[in-house]
């Protein structure tokens, strides 16, 4: 089908994604629980403040000071700590930004260019005698090909209001990787250092990302510049091994980058019967 065969490429921003999503799905249902327990937690609360504070003033003698090299430790960080939060900082540069990408993996291999400027998101790709573009805005998201059956023929978009159909395929790197931050400690997902390496001629911090959730083990390597553009993404999803390696990045960004480049269909989803078409 056309519309897999467009996404196809996008299948890394995806696995990041749906990584991210792991990671937001704990803190969703962390705030359904309280709301629906806040009168218990009330009660609750009442009375563990007593034992509590019994409790502190029993111990309060018998707990040492923290010695001075523990303190030092706790104010400097380190460990994983210490690698989240050098990973969060190169995030924090991260602004606009246009990189050129070779692709490979689940038996595709091309290149794609990256547009990102504020929360407008552009991803052309080639390859496999395909091309295509996936663009999403505030207010708009397409997908565009030239793919028309035939030779000679004018290229189109979809249009798709609000993106909201889309999903997370085309939420801006700097969400999927602060979501992905955010779940490190509640969600099985982990940060640590891996050996730095030059990619496209910028000198680039590496780290591992590693997940143990639903009990399914998964290990991915991402690559910032010191402005916080992925330089480098490895990983495995569902077996099969993706990369997407930059060969160019520059901050050459405009407006007119995230305007479709061939006309506009309009697609509403609305009036897919995809139960009828599944023969469910």
């Amino acid at each position: 089908m056309l519309l897999n065969r467009l996404l196809l490429p996008v299948a890394l921003l995806l696995s990041l994604a749906l990584l991210a999503a792991a990671c937001g799905d704990d803190d969703d249902d962390s705030d359904a629980d309280d709301e629906e327990t806040v009168e218990e937690e009330a009660t609750e609360a009442e009375e563990e403040e007593t034992e509590t504070a019994t409790e502190e003033e029993a111990t309060e003698e018998e707990e040492p000071e923290s010695t001075p090299s523990e303190e030092t430790t706790a104010e400097e960080g380190g460990g994983a700590s210490g690698d989240t939060a050098e990973f969060e900082e190169i995030l924090g540069n991260l602004d606009d930004f246009r990189a050129a990408y070779q692709l490979e993996g689940a038996g595709f291999t091309g290149s794609a260019t990256l547009y990102q400027s504020g929360g407008n998101f552009r991803m052309d790709f080639e390859g496999d005698d395909l091309t295509g573009t996936l663009i999403v805005t505030d207010t708009d998201s397409y997908i565009c090909s030239d793919d028309v059956g035939g030779e000679g023929g004018e290229g189109f978009c979809l249009a798709f209001p609000g993106g909201e159909e889309l999903g997370d395929t085309g939420v801006p790197f700097s969400q999927i990787f602060s979501d992905i931050l955010a779940g490190t400690d509640e969600a099985g997902v982990s940060l640590s250092d891996a050996e730095d390496r030059e990619v496209a001629g910028e000198e680039a911090s590496c780290f591992n990302v590693s997940s143990t959730e639903d009990g399914l083990e998964s290990e991915t390597l991402v690559c910032l510049s010191s402005d916080g553009i992925p330089l480098l993404i490895e990983g495995t999803t569902e077996g099969e091994i993706y990369s997407m390696e930059a060969t160019s990045v520059s901050d050459d960004v405009s407006d007119a980058d995230f305007e479709p480049p061939y006309p506009v269909q309009e697609l509403d989803l609305g009036d897919f019967d995809f139960d009828a078409e599944s023969g469910n």
